[in-house]
C-alpha cells in the first residue's frame, strides 16, 4: 500500500486515485482499493456496443477506442479479435441518446460516419469517419459531436435519453404584458408600468443606467418607468424569461439582481464580476449554482467580431473581454469612444487618459473616434 496521493488516475476505474491506494513501483501502475476488491472482468457479452463477447487485454497499449476514437494506456480495454474491435472500460457506460447544450435537437451515438469531411462542433477539430460519435438524429441536420466532447460535464446534462419520447416543447412566456400601445408591464418590475421612448437626440445621464445591462442609454429606444427611475432598454426588456445557453447544459431563468438570491455574492460564471445588480440568468437545477449576467449570454456560437476576421467559438469560458461595447462615453472627454483593436490603429504610441500609462498597441482599447494621442 502506499500511503500517498500522486494526483494521478486508477488504472482501473480512471478516477481520481483515493488517500490510500495499491500502487506497482515496477509497472507504474496504480489501484483504488475498491477496484482490487473488484476487479474487470475477464470477459463481458456487451450487445449494446457490439454483438460478440468481449475479452479483457491485460497489457497496456496504444489501440483506438471504438467509441471514443482515443488511445487511454491508463484504462483497461476490452477485445473483439476477430473483429477488430477495442472498447475502453470507461466508455461501455457512454450514452446512446442525448441532448447537448451546443444543438436544439437529440444526438445519438454512431458507430462510424458516412464518407466526407466531418468536423466535431463542440471542439472544432476533424472526426475520424472509422470511430464512433455522436450525430443528429433529424433528417438534415449534419450536426456531430465527438464521443468524449458531447459527454463533458458542460455540455450533457448526464441524462440517457434512449426510449424517452421527445418531449412537448414548453409554452414561450412573454416577459412582459402589453397594456397598451408602447406601454408595458414587466415581470421583474411588476409593480409599475413601463413606456416606450426613444432617444434620438444622443443626450445621456451616467446616473440613469438600464437596470438589466447596467450601462447607461446613450441612443436608441428604451423604456422608462411611468411611476420611478426604472429604465430598460428595448433589446433588454425582451429578454426571455428562460433559455438554454451552449456553455451550460440545463435551462437557464431570468432574475434580478436586487431578488434576495443576490445577498450570496455569486460571480457570474462567464466572467469574474459579481451577479449583484441588474438582471442575470440563473440554474435551478439541484445542486448547480451555475449563473450568467445578460451582457455574457449575447456570446452566441460563431461569434462574428469586428476585431476579428474568423468566426470565433466557444470555450467554457467566453470571459468578459467578448462582450466589451463597440461604443461607449467618458464623463472626462465629450466625443463617444469606440472601440479600437490594437494593429489595425496605428504604429503610434497611445496613452490612457485615465492612468496615463502607455497602452499598447497590440491591446484593444476604447479610443476617441475624432482624437489621436500620441
Amino acid at each position: 500500500m502506499v500511503e500517498e496521493i500522486y494526483g494521478r488516475k486508477c488504472y482501473c476505474c480512471d478516477e481520481d486515485l483515493e488517500t490510500v491506494f495499491y500502487y506497482c513501483l515496477t509497472c507504474d501502475y496504480a489501484m483504488n482499493v475498491a477496484c482490487v476488491e473488484k476487479p474487470p472482468l475477464l470477459a463481458i457479452d456487451h450487445p449494446k456496443w457490439h454483438e460478440h463477447p468481449l475479452a479483457l487485454f491485460p497489457r497496456w497499449t496504444s489501440l483506438n477506442c471504438n467509441l471514443c476514437a482515443l488511445v487511454h494506456l491508463s484504462c483497461p480495454i476490452y477485445m473483439c479479435p476477430p473483429c477488430d474491435f477495442v472498447l475502453h472500460q470507461t466508455c461501455i457506460s457512454l450514452p446512446r441518446v442525448i441532448r447537448i447544450s451546443r444543438h436544439s435537437h437529440r444526438i445519438s451515438f454512431t458507430p462510424s460516419f458516412d464518407q466526407g469531411d466531418w468536423s466535431c462542433r463542440v471542439c472544432q477539430r476533424s472526426i475520424d469517419n472509422e470511430y464512433g460519435g455522436y450525430s443528429c438524429i433529424k433528417n438534415g441536420c449534419s450536426y456531430a459531436a465527438h464521443s468524449k466532447c458531447a459527454t463533458q460535464s458542460n455540455v450533457w446534462d448526464g441524462v440517457e435519453l434512449e426510449d424517452v419520447p421527445e418531449e412537448i416543447e414548453e409554452e414561450v412566456v412573454e416577459p412582459f404584458l402589453r397594456i397598451s400601445d408602447g406601454v408595458i408591464q414587466h415581470f421583474l418590475h411588476a409593480n409599475h408600468h413601463l413606456r416606450l421612448d426613444d432617444n434620438t437626440c444622443g443626450d445621456y445621464d451616467d446616473n440613469k443606467q438600464c437596470q438589466a445591462c447596467i450601462t447607461p442609454i446613450y441612443f436608441g429606444s428604451f423604456y422608462s418607468c411611468m411611476k420611478c427611475d426604472f429604465i430598460l432598454h428595448e433589446e433588454c426588456a425582451n429578454l426571455s424569461r428562460k433559455i438554454h445557453h451552449p456553455i451550460h447544459p440545463h435551462v437557464l431563468t431570468l432574475m434580478s439582481g436586487h431578488e434576495s438570491a443576490m445577498v450570496k455574492k455569486i460571480s457570474c460564471s462567464a466572467c469574474p464580476w459579481f451577479c449583484t445588480s441588474g438582471f442575470f440568468y440563473n440554474c435551478f437545477d439541484k445542486g448547480c449554482k451555475f449563473q450568467l449576467h445578460v451582457q455574457c449570454t449575447t456570446i452566441s456560437e460563431p461569434l462574428v467580431h469586428e476585431s476579428h476576421e474568423h468566426p470565433l467559438f466557444l470555450t467554457s469560458k467566453p470571459d468578459e473581454c467578448a462582450t466589451l461595447p463597440q461604443r461607449a462615453m467618458y464623463k472626462h472627454d465629450k466625443h463617444m469612444l469606440t472601440l479600437s483593436y490594437g494593429k489595425e490603429t496605428s504604429t503610434a504610441t497611445h496613452w490612457c487618459e485615465v492612468c496615463e500609462g502607455k497602452d499598447l498597441v497590440v491591446n484593444a482599447a476604447h479610443k476617441s473616434h475624432t482624437l489621436e494621442f500620441g
